[in-house]
């Protein structure tokens, strides 16, 4: 008897079990948020924005900012501004008809392809380029393009001597990843490569 109410039970889970759909976009493509969101569908209303990467590059911080900075910084003052540790993506935003939302940066994470690493939004680094904090408004009926900044954060040893002690920018070593734009009720993934 056990047994058959473990296989109905198991039955009944399997035939439950809900299954998000997969869209993937590659590099060129625009890519629509529509209804999707990751974490929380109240705070994230995307209806009417569009992305789309045109270019991808691994930068030292002393190249991105030489590149990209608009206050004239050349230098974080770290250790690693001569390490090859920013994944510089160029995206650019469309909005078609939102009012009232504002598209996250930090939600945002790049996975590379082997999946074993996560690549966040840098905020210090793109402050220099023009950002205020990590959202973004792009006037309904415009489009906006930026490079924006994304690092991988490491644990420095543990035997660390000096001021560095805490967390670092590794470097980059990956070339193919995706962007994961939204994960309900559409999983929504932006696969790119570096240049």
């Amino acid at each position: 008897m056990a047994i058959v109410v473990f296989c109905l039970l198991t039955y009944r889970a399997n035939a439950l079990f809900d299954v998000t759909p997969d869209e993937t976009y590659r590099m060129g493509d625009w890519a629509p948020f529509e209804d999707g969101y990751l974490i929380d569908q109240t705070i994230e209303h995307l209806d009417g924005y569009s992305l789309q990467i045109i270019d991808a590059e691994v930068m030292t911080p002393r190249e991105y900012l030489s590149a990209y900075a608009k206050d004239g910084a050349t230098e974080l003052g770290i250790p690693e501004d001569d390490v090859p540790c920013v994944l510089a993506v160029t995206i650019s935003l469309h909005n078609e008809g939102n009012t009232d939302g504002v598209v996250s940066g930090y939600l945002w994470r790049i996975i590379p392809a082997s999946l074993n690493k996560s690549y966040s939004f840098d905020t210090e680094l793109f402050e220099h380029v023009g950002g205020v904090g990590d959202t973004f408004k792009v006037p309904v009926g415009g489009e906006a393009t930026a490079t924006f900044a994304f690092v991988r954060w490491e644990d420095t040893p543990y035997f660390s001597r000096g001021e560095n002690i805490g967390m670092r920018r590794a470097a980059v070593d990956d070339r193919s990843f995706h962007l994961t734009m939204s994960m309900k009720p559409v999983r929504r993934i932006y696969e790119f490569c570096v240049s």
